[in-house]
């Protein structure tokens, strides 16, 4: 799957969650969770190894970092991240 096509579902999943009343879904992260997934396995010791829950995980840390001096929903971040995870595991099977 392309990085538009990945992009385009990753918008879906922000436009529901908005809608769904999800304070912290915006479009910008989408580019940053593109190159965050792209890189995990160059960063990850073992990322053979590494399950969806993991990469979920490491989309989370990169979350988090965005928002390093403000007030952050932890639990609307974390349900950002295993649905962006579910979206470009699948993207590349």
């Amino acid at each position: 799957m392309t990085n538009s096509s990945r992009a385009d579902r990753l918008v879906e999943i922000v436009v529901q969650e908005r809608e769904a009343g999800c304070p912290m879904a915006d479009e910008a992260l989408i580019p940053v969770a593109l190159r965050r997934w792209d890189s995990f396995e160059r960063r990850c010791k073992k990322p053979e190894r590494a399950t969806l829950e993991d990469r979920a995980h490491d989309l989370l840390k990169c979350f988090v970092s965005q928002y390093p001096k403000q007030n952050y929903d932890m639990a609307c971040l974390e349900h950002l991240a295993q649905a962006f995870a579910s979206i470009l595991n699948n993207a590349g099977e």
